[in-house]
């Protein structure tokens, strides 16, 4: 072990991977997979533009037309993915993997809004306000609360009770297998069931990757530093933005960007052709 490699060591075991050594481990990274990061880094790219392009749509539009709804969904994805991209340079996958997790529902939904939007605007108000209504009614049973504020939120409660009646919203929350298949998207369900039981929850699947193991099966130690599992990360990341990429342009209606669309699925997909355990286009 070289002086280099002490140090990070040390960096590492004292500040994890907040540690100023870490700029050198993501440049690293980035130099060790060239292809997989320029993919991820234009899909960024395309992806920031047609929002920034589409935003002038939304001008005179009702906040429940469902291209203005589905245009605010689009910055939560775009924050999303580039916190992903952030981590994965650090090589912390299963935190990325988890925000991947959240742009697989947000492109359910723009899927959603654009092929039966007169359907998912009420359903999108329906589920906000039906959650609401479990968390409101939740918090009145906290220990101690006072009489003014059960006051509160019995108020807020008949709000939006009476916004259930008024508007027509469905009074129920919408699950995501429904939600994957009203978007037609749920063939890439099975993908996002994974990342809930790889990344996003506690589970046995995902601590067991930072236990090293010899290869007769037996534990010898912790995993110290960055997991080297960065592509299937990315592929993992590149392909629910890739959805809201194809949502976006259906949504809005734009096809200005055709042709470096196809070029980037194209990339994917020869990608894809030679990563093992990944996403299908």
């Amino acid at each position: 072990m070289n002086d280099q490699d002490d140090t990070y060591t040390e960096q590492f075991r004292d500040e994890g991977f907040i540690a100023p050594v870490l700029e050198d481990v993501c440049r690293h990274h980035r130099e060790m997979y060239p292809e997989e990061f320029s993919l991820a880094f234009d899909v960024n790219r395309l992806a920031q533009k047609l929002y920034m392009d589409s935003t002038l749509l939304v001008k005179g539009l009702d906040r429940r037309d469902a291209i203005c709804l589905g245009l605010q969904i689009v910055p939560r994805c775009l924050s999303a993915y580039q916190g992903a991209l952030l981590l994965a340079q650090r090589g912390m996958n299963v935190e990325a993997l988890t925000l991947a997790r959240s742009i697989y529902e947000a492109a359910f939904w723009l899927g959603y809004l654009e092929k039966a939007p007169g359907e998912a605007v009420p359903a999108l108000f329906g589920d906000t306000i039906f959650n609401e209504l479990r968390l409101l009614k939740a918090s009145k049973k906290i220990p101690l609360i006072d009489a003014t504020t059960v006051s509160l939120i019995d108020g807020r409660i008949a709000e939006y009770e009476k916004a259930i009646v008024v508007e027509g919203y469905p009074n129920k929350s919408v699950s995501i297998p429904t939600l994957a298949s009203k978007s037609g998207m749920d063939s890439v369900y099975p993908q996002y069931r994974q990342l809930c039981g790889e990344a996003a929850h506690t589970s046995l699947k995902s601590i067991l990757q930072y236990v090293n193991v010899d290869d007769d099966g037996q534990n010898n130690g912790y995993v110290i530093g960055p997991d080297k599992d960065i592509p299937r990360t990315l592929v993992y990341c590149i392909w629910p933005m890739i959805m809201v990429i194809e949502a976006i342009r259906m949504l809005a209606d734009i096809s200005t960007h055709d042709d470096a669309f196809e070029s980037l699925m194209a990339r994917y997909n020869a990608l894809i052709s030679i990563e093992t355990n990944s996403v299908t286009a």
